[in-house]
Protein backbone atom coordinates (compact mmCIF):
# COMPACT_ATOMS: atom_id res chain seq x y z
CA UNK A 1 0.00 0.00 0.00
CA UNK A 2 1.44 3.29 -0.93
CA UNK A 3 1.50 6.25 1.82
CA UNK A 4 -0.93 9.13 0.83
CA UNK A 5 -0.36 13.36 1.49
CA UNK A 6 -3.15 12.83 4.21
CA UNK A 7 -1.29 10.33 5.97
CA UNK A 8 1.80 12.23 5.85
CA UNK A 9 0.01 15.73 7.12
CA UNK A 10 -1.22 13.54 10.08
CA UNK A 11 1.82 12.63 11.14
CA UNK A 12 3.44 15.90 11.04
CA UNK A 13 0.47 17.24 12.53
CA UNK A 14 1.21 14.63 15.62
CA UNK A 15 4.56 16.27 15.95
CA UNK A 16 3.41 19.72 15.97
CA UNK A 17 0.69 19.13 18.54
CA UNK A 18 2.75 17.13 20.57
CA UNK A 19 -0.01 14.29 20.54
CA UNK A 20 3.05 11.27 20.94
CA UNK A 21 0.72 8.27 21.36
CA UNK A 22 -0.05 8.45 17.66
CA UNK A 23 3.39 8.59 17.42
CA UNK A 24 3.95 5.32 18.94
CA UNK A 25 1.17 4.09 17.37
CA UNK A 26 2.41 4.55 13.66
CA UNK A 27 6.46 3.01 14.31
CA UNK A 28 7.48 0.06 14.08
CA UNK A 29 9.80 -1.80 16.25
CA UNK A 30 12.96 -1.03 14.83
CA UNK A 31 12.51 2.63 14.07
CA UNK A 32 15.40 4.77 13.41
CA UNK A 33 15.12 8.50 14.21
CA UNK A 34 18.36 10.62 12.87
CA UNK A 35 17.55 14.29 13.40
CA UNK A 36 20.67 15.57 11.47
CA UNK A 37 22.92 17.64 13.37
CA UNK A 38 21.89 16.20 16.79
CA UNK A 39 21.14 13.13 17.50
CA UNK A 40 20.26 9.41 15.87
CA UNK A 41 18.77 6.78 17.46
CA UNK A 42 17.29 2.78 17.00
CA UNK A 43 14.38 1.39 18.35
CA UNK A 44 10.87 1.81 19.29
CA UNK A 45 12.06 2.71 23.55
CA UNK A 46 14.42 4.95 22.50
CA UNK A 47 11.98 7.16 20.02
CA UNK A 48 9.57 6.90 23.07
CA UNK A 49 12.64 8.44 25.47
CA UNK A 50 13.24 11.26 22.81
CA UNK A 51 9.81 11.94 22.19
CA UNK A 52 7.92 11.68 25.49
CA UNK A 53 9.47 15.32 26.20
CA UNK A 54 7.30 16.75 23.41
CA UNK A 55 3.97 15.50 24.99
CA UNK A 56 1.56 18.15 24.71
CA UNK A 57 4.07 20.89 23.09
CA UNK A 58 2.06 22.87 20.72
CA UNK A 59 3.73 24.63 18.03
CA UNK A 60 3.17 28.57 17.79
CA UNK A 61 2.63 27.91 14.09
CA UNK A 62 3.03 24.86 11.90
CA UNK A 63 2.91 25.25 8.26
CA UNK A 64 3.45 22.39 5.20
CA UNK A 65 4.57 23.69 2.09
CA UNK A 66 5.20 21.00 0.04
CA UNK A 67 4.63 16.97 0.53
CA UNK A 68 6.15 14.74 -1.67
CA UNK A 69 5.37 11.04 -1.71
CA UNK A 70 6.81 7.89 -3.48
CA UNK A 71 5.67 3.84 -2.56
CA UNK A 72 6.63 3.77 0.79
CA UNK A 73 8.45 7.25 0.97
CA UNK A 74 7.72 10.90 1.76
CA UNK A 75 9.14 14.04 2.16
CA UNK A 76 7.50 16.90 3.81
CA UNK A 77 8.94 20.59 3.85
CA UNK A 78 7.72 23.83 5.94
CA UNK A 79 8.17 25.99 8.72
CA UNK A 80 7.34 25.63 12.57
CA UNK A 81 7.69 28.08 15.47
CA UNK A 82 7.56 27.40 19.49
CA UNK A 83 7.66 30.06 22.12
CA UNK A 84 10.44 29.23 25.20
CA UNK A 85 9.88 29.27 28.78
CA UNK A 86 10.67 33.31 28.35
CA UNK A 87 8.07 34.43 26.11
CA UNK A 88 10.60 34.06 22.82
CA UNK A 89 9.98 32.78 19.62
CA UNK A 90 12.13 30.63 18.06
CA UNK A 91 11.25 29.57 14.13
CA UNK A 92 12.14 26.79 12.02
CA UNK A 93 12.47 25.51 8.39
CA UNK A 94 12.24 21.88 8.56
CA UNK A 95 12.02 18.86 6.26
CA UNK A 96 11.41 15.30 7.27
CA UNK A 97 12.54 12.17 5.19
CA UNK A 98 10.08 9.21 5.77
CA UNK A 99 10.69 5.30 5.56
CA UNK A 100 7.60 3.07 6.03
CA UNK A 101 7.05 -0.28 6.15
CA UNK A 102 3.31 -1.62 6.39
CA UNK A 103 2.41 2.14 6.91
CA UNK A 104 4.67 2.92 9.72
CA UNK A 105 7.41 4.89 10.27
CA UNK A 106 10.71 2.94 10.15
CA UNK A 107 13.29 5.44 9.20
CA UNK A 108 12.74 9.09 9.91
CA UNK A 109 15.40 11.56 8.91
CA UNK A 110 14.80 15.31 10.06
CA UNK A 111 16.15 18.52 9.43
CA UNK A 112 15.41 21.23 11.57
CA UNK A 113 16.64 24.90 10.61
CA UNK A 114 16.91 28.11 12.69
CA UNK A 115 15.51 31.03 10.65
CA UNK A 116 16.19 34.36 11.60
CA UNK A 117 13.66 36.88 10.98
Amino acid sequence: MSIDSVFIEQINKAFSVGDVDFLYDHITDDVVLNQIGDSSLQGREAFINNMEPMRGVVADKYEVNRIFTDKNSAIVEGEMSFSDENGNVNAYGFCDIYTFTDNKINNLTAFMIPINN
